[in-house]
């Protein structure tokens, strides 16, 4: 049994080892006979006055890098191409069924591809320094390259952008009327490789574009590849744009803050500030042009007018508040608006103002006596009042005795002592009457302050949210 199993292993590894000799010297007549009078500097047509067809593709299996300072791209693919060549055909049957064959390069006519709008100082495609050659005549040659080609990036939705590059290669030594270039129904793009952490292919074209030189006038039949690629915005909303709306919204917390804290206007400058520190962050990474504004630009900018104009208002409003006594005095129409109108409609407990009150005629001023028990803390102008009561003595008495005293000369000393008395409290309720005024119409134009203060914290909520909405409607936000 053993001796008849290393038999048949005997008979065969006999025949494979024929077989692979058969093919080998096949393969070996296959290149004498292919190659004896063949010339690789010689255009493969049959008549001068033929023109060439090639096929090219390039396969993009990996977007490398994008650099938006320099606007170049990098990529990394497979370039292909294949054309016809009528003297590098045979009968698989006479050559036992060898149906292609790999030869060096340098052996056939191939052509000479460059990228035209190369970024670097190589225009010409890298080659793989082999061809495979099939029976029917066709020629396949592929390589692997990485190009560098400028791209002018469209930054006006950044970081939502998706952007479209051309790279175009041209047979550079071959013009329109000796060669000309079409397409390979291959994919363009390929994932398999490896995926860009910022970039994701979308899709592509490849078509045929025929460019023309002025002197000499020449037609050159080239391939445009057109690359459609997205950004992924994530890195950019949690870095930028998500702290950059949480700062515009306490901006609109600056108007709920009261006067009195004392931090109304640095809240608003720290904003600024902080503002101002994302806007060189992202001015940073953008390139120097003035085609267009990044959008996350504009939304900085936006939330920054935002913070300037909060600052303002908080300038305005603190000046209400903190009113010069000279400047105390409140026309009608701010009144109405600001005390009577605007606090209802912007949803405010009304004012309980009493300034009406305390501008009264001294002369209808009646003492009126509060039981001690029943008495709260008295103002210094019922403090007045309070003395005069005590005195048994009323304002009209005051001037009734103030006009007798001028009709007739009195010169007794306690009269005469009585009366400045009377002229010192009739002085000290005067005064007491205009502080409590001014005190009043403090508290007035405070309250104006806040009626402001919360006119502006709507007016500045519908601005950013409308704004907000208007600036990212539009937006993709695949991530």
């Amino acid at each position: 049994m053993e001796t008849r199993k290393a038999v048949l292993i005997c008979i065969f590894a006999t025949i494979l080892y024929f077989t692979v000799s058969d093919a080998s010297s096949a393969e070996k007549i296959l290149h004498q006979t292919l190659f004896v009078n063949y010339s690789a500097h010689v255009l493969p047509v049959e008549d001068t006055s033929d023109k060439l067809s090639v096929g090219y593709t390039f396969l993009i299996t990996m977007l490398m890098d994008v650099d938006e300072k320099t606007q170049v791209v990098t990529v990394h693919g497979i370039s292909k191409s294949v054309w016809y060549d009528y003297q590098l055909q045979w009968d698989p049957d006479d050559y036992d069924g060898l149906t292609d064959i790999v030869v060096p390069e340098e052996w056939v006519w191939k052509p000479k591809t460059a990228l035209l709008n190369s970024a670097t100082g190589d225009f010409y495609v890298p080659t793989a320094g082999v061809a495979q050659i099939y029976s029917n005549g066709t020629v396949r040659v592929v390589t692997l390259a990485t190009l560098k080609f400028p791209c002018t990036l469209d930054i006006h939705n950044f970081p939502f952008d998706t952007q479209r590059c051309w790279a175009i290669f041209s047979p550079f030594l071959y013009n329109a009327d000796h060669l000309v270039s079409e397409t390979l129904p291959d994919d363009l793009f390929s994932t398999s490789i490896g995926e860009n952490t910022e970039w994701t292919i979308q899709g592509g074209t490849s078509e045929v574009i025929v460019l023309q030189t002025t002197y000499p006038v020449e037609n050159w039949s080239n391939i445009q590849v057109t690359l459609i690629f997205k950004r992924r915005p994530l890195y950019y909303m949690v870095n930028i744009i998500i702290p950059c709306a949480l700062m515009a919204m306490m901006t609109i917390l600056v108007y709920l803050l009261p006067c009195d804290c004392g931090e109304k206007m640095s809240f608003s400058v720290s904003l600024l500030i902080s503002m101002s520190v994302f806007n060189l962050l992202v001015a940073d990474i953008m390139p120097p042009t003035s085609n267009s504004v990044p959008l996350i630009a504009r939304y900085l900018l936006f939330n920054m007018v935002l913070v300037s104009l909060s600052i303002l208002k908080a300038t305005i409003v603190l000046r209400l508040h903190h009113r010069p006594k000279r400047h105390l005095q409140m026309a009608a129409w701010v009144r109405r608006v600001f005390i009577d109108v605007l606090p209802s409609l912007l949803l405010m407990e009304k004012c309980k103002c009493n300034t009406a009150n305390v501008v009264s005629d001294i002369n209808t001023v009646q003492p009126v006596f509060v039981p001690t028990k029943a008495r709260k803390r008295p103002s210094r102008a019922e403090h007045v009042d309070q003395n005069l009561t005590i005195m048994n003595i009323t304002y009209d008495e005051l001037d009734a005795v103030e006009q007798n005293n001028q009709k007739k000369e009195c010169t007794s000393f306690g009269v005469q002592t009585f009366q400045e008395m009377l002229q010192e409290v009739k002085e000290q309720r005067k005064k007491t009457e205009d502080a409590e005024m001014d005190d009043s119409l403090l508290e007035d134009w405070k309250y104006v302050a806040t009626v402001i203060d919360r006119f502006f914290l709507w007016i500045s909520s519908i601005i950013y949210f409308v704004g907000t909405f208007a600036m990212f409607s539009a937006v993709d936000f695949d991530i």
